[in-house]
This record gives structure tokens, C-alpha cells and sequence, in this order.
């Protein structure tokens, strides 16, 4: 028979054809993106609160009085987060379905995501279900189905049927538990339903995801995340209460205790004879596979921070990069509750952030809708009605009692010093100081060194000005930092204490310094990527000429890992050449980040930093910043 045949040939061909055709269908999207010349609207996280989303629906005449669809042909987002926390999850649920059915009626769309609370639930992890969710699901719990599990639970942990084990049993497995363990299979109405939700689609020019922008959901792009990972995600759950009905999981345990009972059983450490069949190792093998799913990690669309959290201008490459790669021009987002309990925009208008803590129990917040327009998006909320959208700072910072920069500036000009501290480091011998006023209590940091006094006033630069020590170059420093809108040094004050004048600086509570972390061997956890931030610091550090930066000045806070900076009393050399050792192709500086610098002026900084430097210092600041935007482009 011949090498190549004509039936060959067909087959090859035929096989060809089918690969590309595929290929084509995976890349194909189009179920995703929606198009339409009809009023956008979408809302935030909802949180099984049904009366206050009721209440803005109806108010904003999206629905009538008996929470019927009024809104025609509008557009409608939930991004994602309507259940857990709050008493009427099943009554939210139920509401979307409805809407979801009349707004198609009607000639509209009323658009359903995932966040992470949804995928939480459908992959069986429960932890934030309120015991009122529980109960709404008790008219699906059997008496049987309870009392079955119930003698499972007491023959597992080997305990007596007592009081003291129905106890136990009903605090893990709450009335209406299995109700809504029932509901939420991959089969069951609320999980069939919920399984086929998407994680991000895209309205127009328009990205609607729940938690944020990350690297790893531009690579996907629209078709992997939406059917990668929901496939993995409908496979775990599957494989979930599979497992659970095989006898190998407990509804329970933790999703690490779950992959190693599965490992232990692929590995042959379970010597069950019921587990030990084909078809459930099979299962354990799928499991495994999937156990390591992006859509359960931080850079997951439905969990990432990092758009609402990290500093503007570290995250904005990365943000215009998966803006560029969806084809949009903007993104609407849940997850992360605004402070003010407003929505409020970032990136000069390119991210709106909608979690406003609609449920006043958890969040203390208000029901809020986006309006969409192309002449500028509007919020509708419940205490304001339709407003404007107000732009966030480049970097947000929670100050203790809720305080404003300038409100713990003036604490630090004002409040009494009440104890100090040597803190035995460096060579500036600084103190930590306990400030109080008004029952509050801050700390600071206090340094009075000063090589060169009054530096600032010499009507020449000294030949050895450059290697000048002063506290004065603290608060420099934190002064440009504010025009520049960065925010990363800590808030800074000049005053005596003891008769000797200083520098007050803002004591970074729960900051953990490099030198720290790499001694003691300290994972960097945050959202935003350390690269970005440290990028941030070093194009800093080039402008202010701070030769003195060492990992025991480079700070990170604990909770968001966001970067502080401290100790440039030796900076702001009179050198219009560049500090050695940054490798400029290597750094990332944000558009925002640029235009501030381009809009530094000798004026505003001989205004605002001439108490502190001399006027030579102030001019190299300028030469200095001309050569960082000589070196990353203007």
C-alpha cells in the first residue's frame, strides 16, 4: 500500500480541518462580548442582601414594586459576590433568575457573574454562609438525609448519640445544611445554574470581571478564563461531592485536607476496600489535577486585589496591558469595599471599583448602581441619588482612627510626647516616640541629626555639601513625595522635642523591613508584585540622589505588603548625573507616574522645600529628573 493514498489524504485533511476549526472556536469569544446602543447599568457585591438591592433596583426605576424587570432593553451586571454573609442569599438568587428570564422579554440582558463567594460555594467551601442561608434550605433536608449523617459523624469522631453530639453536630452542620448542600450539587438547581455563569465578559468597550486585572487573566483572555477556568471549577465541585458520597471526603474538611486524603489514596495509603476501586482513584487522580486550579489563587479574576489595592502608578502597566489585550477601555469591578462606601474610579477613569459594603451588617456600607455613559459614568446610591464619580488617590493608606494624612500630621505637630524609646539602629540614633492626644495614641519616629546647620540658607554650596546628614532631608523627601502624589514615605514633621529640633515621622505599625525578611526567611504575600514597587522606590531614590538605600530602610506592611520608605537624611546630593547601578530597560514607570514628574516646577519646589534644602539642591532635583525621563522616555 502505498505511503500516501487518496483516502490518506482525506483523513489527513479531514483531521487538519477539525484542528483548526477548534483552534478557531476556542479562540472565538463572541458569547462573551455583547454589543448594544441601550443603557449599561451594573452593581457590586450584593451579599444576600435582598432588601437594600431591592430597595436601589426599585428606586432607580430598574424594577416596580413587586421587584419586576421596568428597565427594557438596559443592560444589567452583577459582578459577582451575592451570596454569603447575609441573611437572603436564596431570595437574591431567586430575584436574579427572575430578572434574568424578563429582561430577554423585555429586549434586554441582565448579565450574571461569578465572584469568589460563588465559586466558594459550588467548590464546597462554606465558611461564610450565615446560619439564616442555612435555614432558608430546610424544606430540602429530609429527617433520613440528617439522621444518616448524623450516624456517620458520631461512628467517625467515635463519639456517643448524647446532647453533647447533636450539639457538635448541629454547629458544624446547621439546620437546612443538607438543604442546601442539595441545591448547590452541580445538579441541583441553584449549582446547575450557577456553574454556567462567566468570570468576565465584556459590554461594548466595557470589561465586567469581579476581582481584578491580574497578568495572569490578560494571558488568558476572555475564552480561557471563561471556559478553563470554569471547567476546572465544574470539575472539582464534581468531584467533590463524588468523593463525599464515595466516603473518601467529609463535607468539612478543608481543601488542603482534601487533596492529601486524595493523594493518600492514589499513593495506596487508604486501604479501604470500598475506596480502593478504579473508579474512585480516578477520581482522586482528577482531583488532584484540578486541586491546583488558578481560580481558587489571589491571581484568580475573581480574588485578585491588586487592581484595587496597589499603588496607581506600580499597577497601571499592567492594568492598560490586560485592558489592551481584552480590547476595552475600561473595567468594572467588585471584591474590594471602597472606604468612603462610595464607587470611585482609578487609573484616570479606567477602572470604577462598585463594592460600596451594600450590607450594612458586615460592611456599614450602601446599595449603589454604575450608570454608564460615554459622556461619563454616573453612581446611583442610596444616599445621594445620582452623583459624579470621584477619582482615588494614586495610593490608599488606612491611617489608625481613620485619620487623613493631614489630620496625623497635625497629631505629630501637636500631640504630647509621653515616652521614648531607643531603638538602637543606624547611625542617626533615633528614638520611637509615644504620642497621645484626645485618647489617641500614635507613635513616631524622632531624628535630630545635622551635620551642616542651616545648609539650607548658605548663599553658596559647600564643597562638602554633598555628604551632608539632616534630618531637614526627611521631610524633603516626604514633601516631593506628596507632590509627586506617591505616598510611600511616611508622614514627616519638623519639631523639637527636648529642646532640640527634629524630624516627627509616622511609625509604620505591623512594616516589616528587608533585612528582616530575608533573615528570618519572611515570604513577600502581597497583591501587588515587589518588582512594581521597587521599581517605584528606585526611579525615587534617582530623583532625591539617595545613595544610602539598604534593605533595612525598605519597609512592607503586613496586610496589603504596600512599600514605606525611610531614612533619606543623606539624599538630595547636588549631582545631576544619576545614582550608579539601576539598570534602566529593566524598569517599569507608569504614564501617571511620568506626567508627575514632567509637571515638577522650580517654583513649587523652591516653595514648598526651601525651608529644607539649599536652592542648588532644589535645581539637581530637576536636572535629575530630566535624566529619568531621558532614560524612560517621555
Amino acid at each position: 500500500m502505498p505511503l500516501f493514498s487518496i483516502n490518506n489524504f482525506w483523513v489527513v485533511t479531514v483531521s487538519l480541518l477539525f484542528i483548526i476549526s477548534s483552534n478557531l472556536a476556542a479562540a472565538d469569544d463572541s458569547q462573551w462580548r455583547f454589543t448594544t446602543d441601550e443603557r449599561i447599568v451594573s452593581i457590586g457585591d450584593i451579599h444576600g442582601d435582598f432588601e437594600s438591592f431591592a430597595a436601589i433596583m426599585q428606586k432607580a426605576e430598574l424594577l416596580d414594586s413587586e421587584n419586576n424587570w421596568i428597565a427594557g432593553k438596559t443592560h444589567f451586571v452583577s459582578t459577582g459576590d451575592y451570596l454569603d454573609r447575609g441573611p437572603d442569599s436564596r431570595k437574591v438568587m431567586d430575584l436574579l433568575i427572575k430578572l434574568e428570564k424578563q429582561a430577554v422579554k423585555a429586549g434586554g440582558k441582565f448579565h450574571v457573574l461569578l465572584g469568589n463567594h460563588e465559586v466558594m460555594n459550588l467548590m464546597g467551601d462554606r465558611r461564610y454562609i450565615a446560619d439564616e442561608e442555612y435555614a432558608a434550605f430546610l424544606p430540602e433536608e429530609t429527617k433520613k438525609d440528617r439522621t444518616k449523617h448524623y450516624q456517620r459523624f458520631i461512628k467517625l469522631h467515635k463519639l456517643d448519640d448524647s446532647n453533647p453530639s447533636k450539639k457538635k453536630f448541629t454547629q458544624i452542620y446547621p439546620p437546612g445544611y443538607f438543604g442546601l448542600h442539595k441545591g448547590f450539587h452541580p445538579d441541583g438547581y441553584y449549582g446547575s445554574w450557577l456553574k454556567e455563569k462567566p468570570l468576565v465578559i465584556v459590554i461594548n468597550e466595557q470589561l465586567f470581571t469581579h476581582g481584578g486585572l491580574s497578568a495572569t487573566v490578560g494571558k488568558m483572555g476572555l475564552t480561557g478564563v471563561n471556559e478553563t477556568l470554569l471547567q476546572e471549577m465544574k470539575d472539582y465541585a464534581a468531584l467533590w461531592y463524588d468523593l463525599i458520597d464515595a466516603g473518601l471526603f467529609i463535607h468539612y474538611l478543608p481543601h488542603l485536607d482534601r487533596v492529601n486524603f486524595a493523594q493518600a489514596l492514589v499513593d495506596g495509603k487508604i486501604k479501604n476496600k470500598r475506596l480502593q476501586k478504579m473508579s474512585v482513584i480516578k477520581k482522586a487522580v482528577r482531583f488532584l489535577e484540578v486541586a491546583d486550579t488558578i481560580i481558587s489563587k489571589p491571581e484568580s479574576p475573581v480574588w485578585y486585589r491588586g487592581t484595587a489595592l496597589c499603588h496607581q502608578f506600580s499597577e497601571e502597566p499592567l492594568v492598560n496591558s490586560v485592558l489592551a489585550a481584552f480590547d476595552v477601555n475600561s473595567a468594572y469591578l467588585g471584591h474590594s469595599v471602597t472606604d468612603s462606601h462610595e464607587v470611585e474610579s482609578r487609573f484616570e477613569g479606567r477602572v470604577f471599583l462598585q463594592d460600596t459594603g451594600m450590607l450594612k451588617k458586615a460592611y456599614r456600607g450602601q446599595a449603589s448602581l454604575v450608570f454608564h455613559s460615554e459622556t461619563g459614568n454616573q453612581v446611583f446610591d442610596a444616599t445621594h441619588g445620582l452623583h459624579d464619580i470621584v477619582e482615588q488617590p494614586a495610593r490608599m493608606y488606612h491611617f489608625p482612627y481613620n485619620m487623613t494624612e493631614q489630620e496625623v500630621e497635625e497629631f505629630l505637630l501637636t500631640a504630647e510626647v509621653v515616652a521614648s524609646e531607643e531603638i538602637g539602629l543606624g547611625i542617626t540614633k533615633p528614638l520611637k516616640l509615644t504620642l497621645k492626644k484626645d485618647g489617641r495614641t500614635i507613635h513616631a519616629l524622632y531624628k535630630s541629626i545635622d551635620t551642616d546647620p542651616n545648609l539650607e540658607k548658605e548663599f553658596r554650596w559647600p564643597r562638602d555639601g554633598n555628604y551632608s546628614d539632616r534630618y531637614h532631608h526627611e521631610i524633603a523627601a516626604y514633601e516631593l513625595n506628596k507632590i509627586l502624589e506617591l505616598n510611600i514615605i511616611p508622614p514627616s514633621v519638623e519639631r523639637k522635642y527636648k529642646d532640640k529640633t527634629g524630624v516627627f515621622q509616622f511609625w509604620i505599625e505591623n512594616g516589616v523591613n528587608r533585612s528582616t525578611m530575608i533573615d528570618e526567611k519572611i515570604s513577600y504575600e502581597g497583591h501587588c508584585t515587589k518588582k512594581s514597587q521597587l521599581d517605584l522606590m528606585k526611579i525615587f531614590d534617582a530623583l532625591v540622589y539617595n545613595a544610602d538605600r539598604n534593605t533595612g530602610n525598605v519597609f512592607f506592611q503586613k496586610d496589603h505588603w504596600q512599600i514605606w520608605l525611610i531614612d533619606h537624611t543623606r539624599a538630595f546630593a547636588a549631582r545631576k548625573t544619576l545614582p550608579d547601578g539601576l539598570t534602566w530597560s529593566k524598569l517599569k514607570i507608569s504614564n501617571n507616574f511620568k506626567k508627575r514628574l514632567q509637571t515638577l516646577d522650580e517654583n513649587v519646589l523652591e516653595k514648598l522645600l526651601s525651608p529644607y534644602l539649599h536652592h542648588k539642591q532644589i535645581l539637581f532635583i530637576l536636572k535629575r529628573r530630566n535624566a529619568i525621563l531621558s532614560k524612560v522616555g517621555s
